[in-house]
């Protein structure tokens, strides 16, 4: 019998191309994530989620699942122990949406920085300094997007001393603050909370908060009482508490609020989907043929876009992605709800429906009245000359 016939996948919906990489391995069966239960699995050998399925052993347990997979850097939702312990093969997908969240990082940056109505204690992007909390992939490529810029960039990650330049009090004098850090609440530097009060604080007045990370690194009580008691502190937010039922409020003061959709360009998604296949078809000791699925056509932004914005840079960023569409979405959607439910139902259905959002690397743009410079450091953060 062939593997096709024996194997049964259970796949959250949300894992694009799925049936292009999986289904020769077997028959797929697809679930909103959220819903994904102990019943759907029991008959199943393999398990694809996202970040929002909690894979344990109340989920597993009585399953005949010999593989996870999670198309997802971060592994806080995955039981790992319980998976050791039951010998369930286990894989996430370490980088494949690092670029994805770097390039919403560098969005949300931008658009603060152009807004003529924020006071900045600085007057040019290379006086800028960056504080990062946390070097793993998405920290690492951050970083790298700053120093191609000339933005001065510092990292904070105690497990990466290589990385790590300077100490977490540090980051109080930084002009924005960009937290890219698992959630763990036990071990020598646990990060629930890592974002307190006392830190919150303490943050430089009119500086920028951006968390793209997991939504417990920040205290967002501590956060609304802040905001609430008029402190001169913007906050970007793309993770929550209590996802998909996050506070209002907060997301009502903050910044720019987006539904957890950092990660979620299409091009790292399939990267994802991508490593996963390769991971399963390696715990099969299968061989993986190549497969082709990244769509080669480039996209060209308007010259006239670039001339006419006083940032060349940031036409391009905006063009390749609006984060303000997304910010947009998800107001649009608290202006409606009525309740936890309505919200929760909401906030998972923007992530559902997420546009084809693409990567800085599909966008071409012409060289033809910029400067040298500009067209350098387009390039650098990884847009295509034509």
């Amino acid at each position: 019998m062939g593997a096709k016939k024996m194997m049964k996948i259970v796949c959250d919906e949300n894992i694009p191309l799925a049936e292009h990489y999986f289904a020769s391995l077997g028959e797929i069966s697809f679930y909103p994530g959220r819903e994904i239960s102990a019943e759907y699995v029991r008959d199943a050998d393999v398990l694809l989620v996202r970040s929002i399925t909690k894979v344990d052993e109340r989920l597993l347990k009585g399953s005949r699942i010999s593989f996870v997979g999670t198309a997802t850097i971060g592994e806080d939702h995955i039981d790992k122990r319980y998976l050791r312990q039951a010998g369930i093969g286990f894989s996430s997908a370490p980088g494949c949406n690092a670029n994805s969240v770097a390039e919403y990082v560098l969005a949300a940056l931008f658009d603060w920085w152009e807004n003529p109505e924020i006071v900045k204690s600085v007057s040019s992007l290379d006086q800028l300094s960056v504080g990062i909390v946390g070097a793993g992939n998405v920290g690492a490529r951050v970083k790298l997007l700053c120093d191609a810029l000339g933005i001065c960039a510092f990292c904070y990650d105690p497990l990466k001393p290589e990385w790590a330049h300077i100490q977490f009090e540090d980051l109080r004098t930084a002009d924005v603050v960009s937290f890219h850090t698992p959630l763990t609440h036990g071990g020598p530097f646990p990060t629930y909370h890592l974002a307190d009060q006392a830190f919150i604080e303490s943050l430089k007045p009119g500086a920028l908060l951006l968390n793209s990370g997991r939504g417990a690194v920040v205290d967002n009580a501590a956060l609304i009482d802040a905001l609430q008691r008029g402190q001169r502190l913007h906050v970007c937010l793309d993770v929550w508490e209590a996802e998909p039922n996050i506070n209002c409020e907060l997301a009502a003061a903050c910044y720019l609020a987006t539904p957890h959709i950092a990660g979620y360009s299409y091009d790292g998604k399939v990267a994802g989907t991508r490593m996963l296949y390769q991971a399963l078809c390696q715990h099969l000791s299968l061989e993986s043929p190549p497969q082709s699925s990244s769509e080669v056509a480039r996209i060209d932004i308007p010259q006239s876009k670039l001339i006419a914005s006083k940032s060349a840079i940031a036409a391009c960023i905006r063009h390749a992605y609006s984060i303000r569409e997304d910010d947009a979405g998800l107001r649009a959607l608290l202006a409606t709800v009525t309740g936890a439910s309505e919200l929760s139902e909401g906030f998972d259905a923007l992530r559902k429906s997420y546009r084809k959002r693409r990567e800085f690397s599909c966008y071409t743009f012409s060289r033809d009245g910029l400067v040298l410079r500009d067209q350098a450091h387009l390039e650098k953060i990884g847009f295509l000359p034509k």
